[in-house]
Parts: structure tokens; C-alpha cells; sequence
């Protein structure tokens, strides 16, 4: 039983390393700025100023 909690737990450990790292890369393959993507049309003006970001030609 412990054999199989030890293993369960470095798997569970592995898998999140994984998917941070492909979450990781997946975000830095985006093109563009986060704050324009995470940004709707409608609330730009104020979310980007207080990124201290100019809005990116769309």
C-alpha cells in the first residue's frame, strides 16, 4: 500500500510539472500581449493603463 501511494504521489507530482510547462509554453507561443488577449473590447482603455501597456493596433 505504501509502494502504490509513493507512486501515486510522484506521478500526481510529475503530471502538474507537466502541464505548467506546456501551459508555459502554449501562453508564450500566443501572439500578442496577455493584457490584449485577457482584455475585451469594451474595458480596454482602463485595463491596459494600469498595465502601464499601449493597446496594440488591432
Amino acid at each position: 500500500m505504501g509502494s502504490y501511494l509513493i507512486r501515486r504521489l510522484l506521478l500526481m507530482a510529475l503530471t502538474l510539472f507537466g502541464m505548467s510547462v506546456l501551459i508555459f509554453v502554449m501562453l508564450r507561443l500566443v501572439p500578442g500581449n496577455i493584457a490584449d488577449i485577457l482584455v475585451d473590447a469594451s474595458g480596454a482603455a482602463t485595463s491596459l493603463a494600469s498595465t502601464g501597456r499601449s493597446p496594440s493596433s488591432t
